[in-house]
């Protein structure tokens, strides 16, 4: 081989493997979606949380004590793929926005606060959630950074459907 097919080699293999490495996850994700929204669609008794929801949860406040919270909660459903938006009521008003996936009988996500900086921890986290075999109900934990403490904090977590 001369040095210049062994750098044509090389400059294809590179853009190549550059191109797979994007696209495949990219695809991947797609037909994951395609297939969900398909199963859906053909059974759409599976699980549909679309709807009004109230979450129940805890949070410390500056003394340690913990307070009582919840926040009424809009998702739109398509396929597995949820997302949404909700505020929290009471001594604290706070808007967030909710997105998340099914997995078998299991919401799993993720929200962070409105309106903050992009890259700011503080109003962000993580939730799982067991769905209730009537739809009803979703009980689980979520987690998320305290910003009083500057810790990991953990709460359980508990949706219902709301009653219209």
């Amino acid at each position: 081989m001369t040095d210049w097919s062994t750098m044509a080699a090389f400059i294809i293999g590179f853009i190549s493997s550059t191109l797979a490495g994007f696209f495949v996850p990219w695809w991947g994700h797609k037909i994951q979606s395609a297939r969900n929204y398909i199963y859906f669609r053909v059974f759409p008794s599976t699980i549909d949380l679309s709807g009004e929801w109230k979450a129940d949860f805890q949070e410390p406040e500056n003394d340690g004590t913990l307070l009582e919270s919840s926040e009424a909660v809009t998702l739109t459903q398509k396929g597995s793929t949820l997302k949404g938006g909700g505020t929290t009521g009471g001594k604290y008003t706070r808007k967030f926005k909710f997105s998340g996936e099914i997995i078998q009988n299991v919401f799993r996500g993720t929200y962070e606060r409105v309106g903050e900086k992009r890259g700011v921890l503080i109003g962000t986290g993580v939730f799982e959630l067991a769905v209730s075999a009537d739809r009803q109900t979703m009980v689980g934990k979520c987690i998320w950074l305290d910003k009083y403490t500057s810790q990991i904090e953990c709460s359980d977590y508990k949706w219902s459907r709301a009653i219209r």
